[in-house]
């Protein structure tokens, strides 16, 4: 019988991750994040409040390799994802600020061993950002799930929150984001129509 105790611990601590990025409020949004343009899912470099721009570049890369941009099928660039991460290191999962930049460096460092002379992951091409993102889910699985984490909850989390811009990640879904559902018409609905025309 295979012992898949270890198996059953990650996925409780992803879990665990997950929900934590999940858990905020728009309140993290001040008013300087007016500075990045949202609707558009383009930040400028003024809007991060903990990553450098080469730091950014880097979760971008990274990001969209998790979720590409296709045509007429917008990716985690265009959902603004590193926005999204940038708010949570800056406020509800502050905590986590020192391991998110380790794994960033962790890709630069992969990088460089895979591909000699190179010194940064963003100057790899995108089928080699690939080979080097295996390498570190093999090599260091809890480094790349620290990245890749922030990436689905900025794709798929309520775009109030800096991320899903445009709603790329549940138009991506197929998520119909009314917030207020009703009852459909129905017989229920006649009955106590006419009970209040007694």
């Amino acid at each position: 019988m295979q012992d898949d105790s270890l198996d059953r611990r990650q996925f409780l601590r992803a879990s665990g991750t997950l929900a934590l990025w999940f858990v905020t409020t728009p309140a993290i949004l001040r008013a300087d994040d007016r500075d990045a343009d949202v609707s558009s899912g383009q930040s400028s470099a003024a809007a991060y409040k903990v990553l450098t721009p080469a730091q950014a570049a880097t979760f971008t890369a990274f990001a969209s390799q998790v979720i590409p941009s296709e045509p007429g099928s917008p990716g985690a660039r265009e959902a603004n994802v590193t926005r999204f991460a940038d708010n949570g290191l800056a406020s509800h999962v502050a905590a986590q600020r020192p391991v998110f930049l380790q794994a960033l460096a962790a890709l630069d460092t992969e990088a460089a061993r895979i591909v000699p002379g190179v010194r940064e992951f963003t100057a790899l091409p995108q089928s080699q950002q690939g080979d080097v993102m295996r390498a570190l889910d093999a090599s260091h699985h809890d480094l790349f799930e620290t990245l890749r984490i922030p990436v689905l909850a900025g794709m798929f989390s309520n775009p109030s929150y800096g991320g899903n811009a445009n709603k790329a990640g549940w138009t991506l879904i197929g998520f119909e984001d009314r917030f207020y559902w009703s009852a459909p018409f129905g017989d229920y609905d006649t009955a106590a129509q006419l009970r209040r025309h007694d």
